[in-house]
């Protein structure tokens, strides 16, 4: 190499920092996660129609860490009180949150080791939250933990 073409001459080297490739989706893609969506969104329009009438309780759904201690049977609230919210505001504000750090965290993990560490970050929450809650406490329900993983 000669020594006119040195990289490190005024100019030359540029340090910029690495950037996540984002994957251009197909329209086939775009298609199945639109219509993913709008099922996921319709059928959580549903249960809260439901529970809005009375006829579906998200109270049912939701974690009660004294309640799961005294009732083991009770567990399976510690995956259901993810999906569900205490209004619009609640979801929209942990939408925005998993929209705004969740993109960067998604293309630096991918998408498999992202969606397992969402899972297992709610489930530590939920097992946090069995373990630390006192007696009388209120039920837990939203995606919250979920979101502190990933922050």
């Amino acid at each position: 190499m000669a020594s006119t073409d040195s990289p490190f001459r005024k100019g030359k080297a540029r340090f910029e920092p690495r950037r996540a490739k984002k994957e251009v989706a197909g329209a086939d893609q775009v298609v199945i996660a639109c219509t993913g969506h709008a099922i996921a969104g319709g059928a959580l329009l549903v249960l809260y129609q439901l529970s809005v009438f009375g006829i579906f309780y998200a109270r049912d759904w939701a974690l009660v860490g004294a309640e799961v201690r005294s009732d083991p049977r009770l567990l399976y609230t510690a995956l259901t009180h993810v999906w569900f919210h205490a209004d619009a505001a609640h979801l929209l504000v942990n939408l925005y949150f998993l929209y705004v750090f969740g993109d960067n965290v998604e293309h630096l993990f991918g998408r498999l080791r992202y969606s397992l560490l969402l899972l297992g970050a709610a489930m530590t929450g939920a097992l946090l939250q069995i373990l630390l809650a006192s007696p009388g406490s209120p039920p837990v329900i939203g995606a919250s933990g979920a979101i502190a993983g990933v922050l």
